[in-house]
């Protein structure tokens, strides 16, 4: 089932971050582009997932419209689990989610003719 989150309830989650997280989660449509650069356990994959969650409910930007790259298969299963949670399976299935491995290798499985490889390289 393909839920969304409306307005008013992603205000609710992100006054539960920090400023410099709320910052990172509600930046302008000039900065499309983000980078979370944080030590562990300050809250990167909360950061990723809200700004996510805003980017489809706020900036009504589609699920394959975005890319979000972390360094462990753990928080990328973690950021996917959250996301489908709130919007459903059908949204976080279109989106580029993964490691920066895994979001390569989907992207040549899916370009395999244009790289000249075997689609079951």
């Amino acid at each position: 089932m393909n839920q969304e989150i409306t307005n008013n309830e992603h205000i609710t989650r992100i006054n539960n971050l920090n400023s410099p997280q709320k910052n990172a989660v509600t930046m302008s449509d000039d900065d499309k582009d983000i980078i979370v650069l944080a030590g562990a356990g300050s809250g990167k994959t909360k950061v990723l997932v809200e700004r996510i969650l805003w980017l489809l409910t706020n900036r009504k930007i589609s699920g394959d419209n975005i890319m979000a790259v972390t360094f462990t298969n753990k928080a990328a299963k973690e950021m996917r689990a959250r996301i489908a949670a709130v919007c459903g399976e059908e949204t976080v299935r279109n989106m580029f989610l993964g490691t920066f491995h895994s979001i390569a290798h989907k992207m040549l499985r899916i370009h395999s003719e244009q790289a000249q490889l075997n689609n079951n390289f």
